[in-house]
């Protein structure tokens, strides 16, 4: 890919030289896997933004990618989750208790997912 290629020409410390560079390179890379729907993509790409980003606002677009990846996946339970510790971090308290849905529920919420 285009962002796997510019990643490639990084060099070894590229998180502490050039950090903006390579947040933007990896965060793009996620988008463009997200539009692709390789969340298995999504999700290496993700991960190594989160484990060296070095603020939450670094860190929200990646998350962003991550949730709607996992919503388009119909993980809704990792979707939820991830969402919702986004939330915390943020100050908002969210409870999500997962009881067994009635099967309207889940046509319902489906309904709401995939409309854009």
């Amino acid at each position: 890919s285009f962002f796997g290629h510019g990643i490639k020409f990084l060099n070894p410390d590229h998180w502490d030289v050039k950090y903006h560079l390579t947040l933007n390179l990896f965060t793009a890379a996620a988008e463009s896997a997200c539009a692709l729907s390789d969340a298995a993509l999504v999700q290496s790409f993700t991960d190594v933004v989160l484990a060296h980003s070095r603020n939450l606002d670094d860190r929200l677009p990646a998350v962003y990618f991550t949730v709607k990846s996992l919503k388009e996946s119909r993980n809704l339970r990792l979707c939820i989750d991830c969402a919702s510790e986004v939330l915390k971090q943020l100050g908002e308290d969210v409870s999500v208790v997962f009881n067994t849905p009635s099967k309207e529920s889940i046509e319902s919420l489906n309904n709401l997912l995939l409309r854009k």
